[in-house]
């Protein structure tokens, strides 16, 4: 994976399609402000980056695994297939939850009456339904709302939510194989999960989408931090 330099808000060497401006960008913003829920802000964008990292780390792992055993290896190679599956798609949306946890710890920060995170159950309640919903009661018109919008309608974050609450709440889901007669050639097959080919465009073909829309939503971020916060 291509690097780029280490984030000045953590350290961490992010993956190439991280969108480091606008991200460092809010959180600079967000800081400035001052209130009791500025370490739920950090402690989110943090995790926004640490999932980030996670999604290629568990890509490279499966796409050696797949390309070297195919979809029908022996149980423990498989196992680790499994593995790296399930870390890929519940890093996936742990992004995109990490990111509304931090938006709505920024709109507690400006309006606390709106955005209720003093308690465990309120930190529960937290999600992009609740978060987008204070946006819409504190800045009606604000453009943010329809970033946050377009998230919730998208194909492919539909499909990483799906694909995370069945393999967390479910099954492990099961795999159509194909045999080739061939001796040189490693078994193909299907995921039923999501009735596609289970090779190495399972979790590469997603990377590009979850950067695309986390640059969406960081440049949204950073323009409403920016309007609203101050650089310390």
């Amino acid at each position: 994976m291509g690097q780029a330099r280490p984030l000045s808000v953590n350290g961490l060497l992010m993956p190439s399609g991280f969108p480091a401006s606008p991200f460092e960008a809010t959180y600079w913003a967000a800081v400035g402000l001052t209130g009791p829920f500025i370490g739920d802000f950090v402690g989110a964008w943090n995790a926004v980056s640490y999932r980030y990292h996670a999604l290629f780390d568990y890509s490279d792992a499966f796409e050696v695994s797949i390309k070297q055993h195919g979809a029908a290896p022996e149980a423990s190679i498989r196992y680790t297939q499994e593995k790296n599956l399930f870390g890929f798609f519940s890093s996936a949306f742990s992004v995109f939850e990490a990111y509304f946890f931090g938006m709505f710890a920024l709109g507690a920060m400006l309006s606390p009456g709106t955005f209720p995170l003093a308690t465990p159950s309120d930190r529960q309640r937290v999600a992009i339904g609740s978060t987008t919903a204070g946006y819409k009661r504190t800045w009606a018109s604000d453009p943010i709302i329809t970033t946050f919008e377009a998230l919730s309608k998208d194909p492919l974050y539909q499909g990483l939510r799906d694909a995370r609450n069945v393999l967390t709440h479910r099954v492990a889901p099961g795999r159509t194989i194909y045999v080739s007669f061939s001796e040189d050639e490693t078994p193909t097959g299907d995921w039923k999960l999501l009735n596609s080919p289970l090779d190495e465009r399972t979790t590469r073909s997603r990377l590009d989408g979850v950067s695309r829309l986390l640059e969406m939503l960081m440049n949204a971020s950073q323009l409403f931090a920016e309007a609203r916060g101050k650089a310390p």
